[in-house]
C-alpha cells in the first residue's frame, strides 16, 4: 500500500487529536484523583461523649488525639487521659501502650492535642482512651470511656487543635 501526502496529513491530524483527547483525559483524571485525594486526607469526624470530644488524624510517623470540651465540661489533669490498645497491637507504637498523660493543676487546658509516635502502620487498630471528665453544673466528675478508630489515611497537613 503506497502511502500519500492525504493519508499522512490525515493520520497526523488524528494523531494530534488523539494526543489532545489523552492530554485532556489525563488533567479530567489528576483533578479527579486531587479530589479524591482531598477527600481522603480530610480528618474523621470527632467522637464525643459526656460533653468531650476526641479528634484523632494520622500524620507521617504518629497519631495526634484532640481534646475538646462543649465549655461546660473540663477534663482532670490529675485523673489523666489514658490511652490504650488490644493487646498484642502495642508493637505499632513507639510509646509505650497504655499510656497516661497528666498535667499540673486539677484540670487541662482545653483544647488539649496528644501525639502518640508510631512504629508501624497501626491504621485499622482502635485505641481506647479513659478520662476524667468534670461538670461545674452538676458539681461532679465521671469517667468517660471512647473507642476510637485509628485512621487510615495520612494527613498532608496537620489541622490546628482548636
Amino acid at each position: 500500500m503506497m502511502l500519500s501526502r492525504r493519508n499522512m496529513k490525515i493520520n497526523t491530524t488524528e494523531s494530534r487529536m488523539g494526543q489532545k483527547a489523552r492530554q485532556y483525559a489525563a488533567v479530567i483524571f489528576a483533578v479527579a484523583g486531587m479530589n479524591h485525594h482531598a477527600r481522603a486526607s480530610e480528618a474523621p469526624a470527632p467522637i464525643e461523649s459526656g460533653g468531650i470530644s476526641i479528634q484523632a488524624q494520622r500524620l507521617k510517623d504518629s497519631i495526634s488525639f484532640c481534646v475538646r470540651s462543649d465549655g461546660e465540661h473540663k477534663v482532670s489533669s490529675e485523673f489523666g487521659i489514658e490511652f490504650k490498645v488490644e493487646r498484642g497491637d502495642a508493637g505499632s507504637w513507639r510509646d509505650k501502650l497504655p499510656k497516661i498523660i497528666t498535667g499540673p493543676g486539677y484540670y487541662f487546658s482545653l483544647p488539649k492535642e496528644v501525639e502518640l509516635a508510631t512504629r508501624k502502620d497501626p491504621g485499622g487498630q482502635t485505641m481506647h482512651v479513659e478520662l476524667g471528665a468534670c461538670s461545674a453544673k452538676e458539681n461532679r466528675c465521671d469517667r468517660l470511656e471512647f473507642s476510637i478508630p485509628v485512621p487510615k489515611d495520612k494527613q498532608e497537613l496537620a489541622a490546628k487543635c482548636e
